[in-house]
């Protein structure tokens, strides 16, 4: 083999490595918050302002008179599957600002959430940052609510009890009998 060819080749080797190591620092990263207490307390320290809101606060929002707009940050495959009733899918803030804009009663708390609460945290930063008053973040997301037996809908408002595990390895944070499993 000629020396251009070794160096050619050390130079994968050391490529591959590189890229194992990073692959693997993340992952280590994603292993370090796999519990549910610890997502949270990741998503608090990623975002601190931005409003954490309980399973249990939305359920008093849910129960009292206030208005509350419930928005779903998560993508449309995620969203077909299952989301809290009432939902609505947004991904720009634009879009957020026109629904609460064309609201008769503007919403008290415009609430969001994601799977477990990263998407919905950086969400809600972004639409303080776009004007969007009241806004707070479910804290461990749909995956939280879900794992309390809290109502989910299907997209034709029909009662489900199905989640989108986003991937398998964030999954594993929802219970087992509660993951989606697409038909293949």
């Amino acid at each position: 083999m000629s020396t251009r060819g070794i160096l050619l080749l050390a130079g994968l080797f050391a490529l591959a490595f590189v890229l194992l190591a990073a692959g693997k620092c993340g992952y280590a990263k994603i292993e370090s918050i796999q519990t549910m207490e610890n997502a949270i307390a990741q998503v608090r320290r990623d975002f601190p302002r931005v409003k954490p809101a309980s399973t249990k606060t939305v359920e008093l929002y849910q129960a009292s008179s206030m208005t509350l707009l419930i928005v779903d940050a998560r993508t449309e495959a995620e969203f077909a599957v299952s989301h809290l009733p009432g939902a609505l899918h947004f991904t720009k803030v634009a879009e957020v600002a026109e629904a609460v804009d064309s609201m008769d009663k503007k919403p008290d708390t415009v609430l969001v959430y994601g799977a477990l609460g990263f998407r919905s945290a950086e969400f809600a930063e972004k639409l303080q940052r776009g004007k969007v008053a009241n806004v707070e973040h479910l804290e461990g997301g749909i995956f939280q609510w879900a794992n309390e037996g809290l109502p989910l809908v299907e997209p034709a408002g029909e009662p489900t009890k199905v989640v989108h595990p986003y991937n398998k390895l964030w999954g594993r944070l929802l219970n087992e009998n509660l993951r989606y499993e697409p038909e293949e």
